[in-house]
């Protein structure tokens, strides 16, 4: 009887250890990393500016979608971009109620502008990985600066956002 256990569990375990590499080594869904920092107040002559870098030093060519989003306090989204990056290059979203000095104070790829009712934001990246061999979380650097508009003048910066990630169902 204990003989029959022992051989059952080694069968057990051998035929684990042969699927999990198997399995694990590629999805046949798109995943997706979430940046998130919580929702932050903005003043009147303020700008969030989110920047993305995407790193080279891996070796691997890449090239990911990449989506700005901003959520109101209700989580109802007021605000989406997207853009496709490749590795070794950063990019700047910048958003701010006002636009006639933004350009000239802050420099970035991409200017937003919002309603100036929209003080209360909860700003996300969304990255999408395609399907296969998964890539590193590691290879993505997001900063969340708050600034002045009429300055230029950095007032706050974030730097480790809370990461989520999921697989998206097609």
């Amino acid at each position: 009887m204990r003989t029959i256990r022992i051989r059952t569990l080694l069968m057990a375990a051998t035929l684990a250890l042969t699927i999990v590499p198997w399995a694990s080594a590629q999805t046949t869904d798109e995943s997706a990393v979430m940046f998130h920092w919580g929702a932050l107040h903005r003043g009147a002559d303020q700008a969030i500016v989110i920047n993305f870098e995407l790193t080279d030093h891996f070796g691997d060519s890449l090239t990911l979608p990449v989506e700005l989003q901003l959520e109101d306090r209700n989580g109802k989204v007021i605000y989406q971009n997207a853009v496709t990056m490749s590795d070794g290059h950063a990019i700047s979203f910048v958003v701010a109620s006002e636009g006639r000095t933004l350009r000239s104070a802050i420099d970035a790829d991409i200017y937003a502008i919002i309603g100036p009712e929209y003080r209360f934001l909860a700003p996300c990246i969304k990255v999408i990985f395609p399907p296969g061999p998964g890539v590193s979380i590691d290879r993505m650097t997001v900063t969340l600066e708050v600034m002045d508009v009429v300055t230029g003048r950095v007032v706050s910066v974030a730097n480790n956002p809370h990461s989520i990630i999921g697989v998206l169902k097609q």
